[in-house]
């Protein structure tokens, strides 16, 4: 069972494109630390975060990352392999590759808020749930609301859509 609320880095898009300050920080800026990054904002921390994940590298400190795009002439490009292998982590693109295991989920369900302040977020969620579609696994919504609200309380969609999902999904296996 999978609920992916405003899931994140599922492709690219928007705030998370080679047009990406956070990019351009990383790429200008000397950053001795990863703290530093934050001087870059948030989404220049995540994307050391999404680095030592998607393309670790040790031979690189003091970030320990290959970054998707490198300074070029003094324009901003893909870097390769990084783009790449950041590619291919992100899950709009990995559907076909999985879509048979996807398939054997109990359920597999996530929703985004139409104004989510990361804007790469609601466009790849609609992107992966296009790719979910059309292989008949899919089960996205897409609710009035940002990253942040709306999720607690009473009426919250915690309690009013993820756990009614799960204890649903349990309760129809135990029958």
């Amino acid at each position: 069972m999978v609920y992916g609320i405003n899931p994140a880095v599922l492709g690219w898009s928007r705030d998370l494109t080679i047009e990406s300050p956070a990019f351009n920080f990383l790429l200008t800026k000397p950053v001795a630390k990863p703290e530093d990054a934050l001087q870059g904002g948030l989404f220049a921390l995540g994307v050391i975060v999404v680095g030592q994940a998607f393309s670790p590298n040790p031979e690189r400190p003091p970030l320990f990352v290959d970054l998707p795009f490198a300074l070029v002439d003094g324009k901003v490009q893909p870097a390769q392999p990084a783009f790449s292998r950041w590619q291919e982590n992100m899950p709009v693109k990995m559907v076909d590759k999985y879509a048979a295991n996807l398939r054997k989920l109990r359920g597999l369900r996530f929703d985004s808020g139409y104004e989510d302040e990361f804007t790469h977020i609601p466009p790849t969620s609609r992107a992966l749930s296009a790719a979910l579609s059309e292989r008949g696994i899919d089960r996205f919504e897409e609710y009035n609301g940002d990253h942040r609200n709306r999720m607690w309380g009473r009426t919250g969609r915690l309690a009013s859509e993820v756990l009614p999902y799960f204890w649903l999904l349990q309760d129809s296996q135990e029958k």
